[in-house]
């Protein structure tokens, strides 16, 4: 059994995860909503 992060929505997931481990820290997001910068993703808004 490997213990981590089993929720991809969290920076620390790993998806050879078996067991969640509670080590969830930093939620991972998805995109720029800054319409100033270049990785600007309307679709998040």
């Amino acid at each position: 059994m490997k213990y981590l992060v089993v929720h991809s929505s969290y920076v620390e997931y790993n998806p050879d995860a078996t067991v969640f481990d509670g080590s969830c820290e930093t939620f991972a997001v998805f995109g720029c909503t800054n319409i100033n910068y270049l990785e600007f993703d309307q679709m998040l808004m």
